[in-house]
């Protein structure tokens, strides 16, 4: 079977046409065949017996935990039409490091709440938490005056070190208070210079 240009990918996959049928475990084999792993899921996804369907994505979801490709991991994930547990994106994270995919790697290792790993992978590409800015925002939870409060910032793994460094960037940039008794001054516009007259001596 050859494999569909995209404007036939785009048709069978968004506009199907009864009069015109595919296979799509079929079609799914021969992307998958030609390491095109996202769009041989986009036709494992169309696979209407759930059997079947359910025995080619887990194939790409093994592909796809052996190399470390957290981007099909998560598609996969999102579909929800087999499970992916916490052991496979710890898998999946290892095999990106091993592999030199950082992100994916960290990517992998914030779904698995592997916080030592997630951690060095940030520290890696520069992401980590400055020491300064995560004491303040443990000290800010800390008087907390409920755990309503305690936990009214709380964030997933992904987004802790984005929100505090959100929240330190916000602090920099703060602007200075200023008395309800002082004003601004503005400094005096200066003038435009005088238009001589035609013939007028210089001044």
């Amino acid at each position: 079977m050859t494999i569909p240009g995209a404007i036939d990918k785009r048709n069978m996959l968004y506009a199907p046409d009864a009069k015109r049928p595919f296979d799509a475990l079929a079609l799914g084999d021969e992307f998958f065949a030609a390491g095109r792993f996202s769009e041989a899921l986009d036709f494992f996804e169309r696979i209407p017996e759930p059997t079947r369907r359910d025995e080619a994505l887990a194939r790409a979801r093994k592909q796809a935990v052996q190399t470390g490709n957290a981007f099909l991991l998560g598609r996969i994930a999102q579909k929800a039409f087999i499970p992916v547990s916490k052991d496979d994106w710890k898998a999946a994270a290892s095999a990106a490091k091993a592999a030199g995919a950082v992100r994916y790697a960290l990517r992998a290792a914030i779904q698995a709440e592997d916080e030592a790993l997630a951690n060095e992978l940030r520290a890696v590409l520069g992401d980590a938490v400055p020491t300064a800015l995560a004491a303040k925002a443990e000290a800010a939870a800390s008087i907390a005056e409920s755990p309503e409060q305690a936990n009214a910032g709380a964030t997933t793994p992904g987004q802790r070190v984005e929100a505090v460094l959100a929240a330190g960037a916000a602090h920099a940039h703060e602007p200075s208070a200023v008395s309800p008794t002082e004003t601004a001054v503005s400094p005096p516009a200066s003038e435009p210079p005088k238009e001589e007259k035609p013939g007028a001596p210089p001044a």
